[in-house]
């Protein structure tokens, strides 16, 4: 793999740092921003890559932030064959098709490609439309130690868009 350019690697560091930022924010479905008082998982990955200054994702903010977890998971480049896991790297989950992405935050040493932190919205679906029902049933942005801490992983993009 060829060494990343110093603006994806700056990129990859703000993406974290951003999305650290929002530890404990609600879960709002259909949330899209943090002064709406909550986000729902896509609304959360968009705001983040936007505000961590990736591009497209910062020039066209807040107008690409109507994308489900599946128009992410099409739109956004894969990884190629034997290209491990980075940070900022999104991590995909459903059946058949993307219901849920969360974000690399950390890699683990190692041949266990699954041992890194992710960091989303967590138990949040469309039954949560207000931040009274996110706080009651713990929604919330939140980390996990392994990529696979659901049963339908699904798959790994980089979050910039595949080329035209």
């Amino acid at each position: 793999m060829a060494l990343e350019s110093s603006y994806v690697a700056q990129a990859r560091r703000d993406t974290v740092l951003v999305a650290l930022s929002l530890l404990g924010l609600p879960y709002l479905w259909c949330g899209n921003m943090p002064t709406q008082g909550g986000m729902d998982c896509s609304g959360f990955v968009q705001w983040v890559l936007a505000h961590a200054g990736w591009e497209p994702w910062k020039s066209r903010f807040p107008l690409s932030l109507d994308m489900t977890s599946e128009d992410l998971r099409a739109a956004c480049a894969p990884l190629a064959q034997g290209e491990r896991l980075q940070p900022a790297d999104l991590v995909f989950y459903g059946k058949m098709k993307a219901s849920h992405v969360m974000f690399v935050t950390a890699t683990a040493p190692g041949d266990d490609e699954m041992a890194v932190e992710v960091i989303g919205q967590s138990k949040g679906d469309s039954s949560v439309t207000s931040v009274a029902l996110a706080l009651a049933k713990g929604a919330r942005v939140r980390t996990f130690s392994r990529a696979n801490y659901r049963s339908d992983f699904l798959c790994v993009r980089h979050p910039w868009l595949r080329a035209a």
